[in-house]
């Protein structure tokens, strides 16, 4: 359960949400008081006056700028050259540079030709409890609706920004109605020199990272998310990532060559290895046409985790803050729910060992022996028999089992283990929409 400290009107859904009117913050989306034109014009004279002390994109009346709580990240979506564009700063340094915004319907790129309308302010700050590196997370942001406007068609959308200490995110909501296709065109153009970590898609979340100089990766590399980076110098990291990705494709990215990584979703890479082994070429084409959705459109929140370190990343609380609270239908404890067992685990996949029914079973002998509280069994389990299932579970040494399977596989039936119909108590959605279901005895 969530403990919230400043509770108003409601965000969709989160209902622990104070929203602040426009005019309560001043253009940088702090609260010092100062008007937004006041601050324009101030920032205009500094222009003029000194302009070689700016470091950073000049930005106008029409601009929304939104600052963390703590004011040392900003986040402003503006318009260039008819464009929507953002920039992400951390102490007034770049740490995402002026990026494309823009969500593509049916072909149409909404970002070209938009122009930005009124922004809609609002703060979170609220805790909850959390398995990780804490146990307490912390979901304190600024937040902004920035209505937007695409001149050609005349389609209203929002971008809905949220700034935190250690990250910004960003997603697009489109109202409408009837069977529509969403794509990517946004874009994350990282500082020169700086240096990148990253996979590339063949074999897809399993593959190796590299470590590269921004300027020596190639035009039309892949990357699989997180990719996560060093501006030069050292002086801050970055983590590119995405949160809340529900009925919708997974994204990936595709350098430009020129110092950015634009925005993909999953039916423009070849698809991976790993799954062109397990279901074949056909089915590999039949994933690569974008999938349609019915009704209002709403993307996964896009994210860039910042701060001075690597330990900042690792500890921020953005991603499950972004996330919906768990499903009550599963976890109507939430992460108190007693069926929920946290805990180490063996997998012989990672281990090694012998791949057999008298394999798994000494497994379980020696995570016992060595206190693991859990055993993964790869997806094997389906060549046995009800009773050599029931003969794992007598022997499993006080260990608990968890089954690997994934759900809905083609050609599979409804209701048999791994297909469609199989219900299991939680599941993992993969990057390339399929579920691996785990079910503890």
């Amino acid at each position: 359960m969530r403990h919230v400290r400043h509770i108003g009107a409601a965000d969709p859904g989160r209902d622990q949400a104070q929203v602040l009117g426009s005019d309560s913050d001043d253009a940088k989306g702090g609260s010092r008081g100062a008007r937004p034109s006041f601050v324009v014009m101030m920032k205009t004279l500094l222009l003029l006056v000194i302009p070689g002390c700016i470091a950073t994109e000049a930005f106008g009346a029409a601009d929304v700028a939104v600052t963390s709580p703590d004011r040392k990240v900003r986040f402003t979506v503006f318009v260039r050259d008819g464009h929507l564009r953002y920039q992400a700063t951390l102490n007034d340094q770049a740490v995402i540079e002026p990026s494309a915004l823009g969500i593509a319907i049916d072909g149409v790129d909404l970002g070209q030709g938009a122009a930005i309308g009124r922004a809609e302010r609002y703060r979170l700050d609220e805790s909850y409890l959390w398995r990780g590196v804490h146990s307490r997370a912390l979901n304190h942001c600024n937040g902004a609706r920035v209505g937007v406007t695409h001149a050609a068609s005349r389609t209203p959308f929002t971008v809905d920004v949220r700034v935190f200490d250690d990250a910004v995110a960003f997603r697009h909501v489109v109202p409408g109605s009837g069977r529509r296709v969403p794509d990517a065109a946004t874009a994350f153009r990282i500082p020169k020199g700086s240096v990148v970590w990253y996979h590339g898609l063949r074999d897809h979340y399993e593959g190796l990272h590299s470590r590269k100089g921004l300027e020596e990766i190639a035009a039309g590399d892949w990357a699989g998310p997180p990719l996560t980076f060093r501006l030069p110098d050292g002086r801050a990291y970055g983590a590119i990532t995405e949160a809340a990705l529900v009925d919708y494709a997974g994204m990936v990215l595709q350098a430009d060559g020129q110092g950015a990584f634009d925005e993909r979703l999953g039916h423009a890479p070849r698809a991976s290895y790993p799954y062109t082994l397990r279901y074949g070429e056909g089915e590999a084409k039949r994933l690569a046409a974008p999938a349609a959705i019915e009704g209002p459109i709403t993307t996964p929140w896009r994210v860039a985790l910042v701060g001075p370190d690597l330990n900042t990343l690792v500890n921020s609380d953005a991603i499950p803050s972004l996330c919906p609270p768990p499903d009550k239908r599963l976890f109507p404890q939430g992460i108190e729910t007693p069926w929920v067992r946290p805990g180490r685990a063996v997998w012989r996949y990672l281990d090694g060992g012998e791949n057999t029914f008298e394999g798994i079973k000494e497994f379980s002998r020696l995570a016992g022996e060595l206190g693991f509280e859990h055993q993964i069994v790869e997806g094997l389990w389906r060549r046995w028999n009800d009773e050599q299932l029931r003969e794992l579970v007598r022997d499993r040494r006080g260990v608990h089992l968890a089954r690997h399977g994934l759900r809905g596989e083609p050609g599979q039936p409804a209701g048999q283990p791994g297909g469609g119909g199989d219900q299991e108590p939680a599941q993992r959605v993969g990057r390339d929409g399929r579920a691996a279901a785990l079910r503890h005895r």
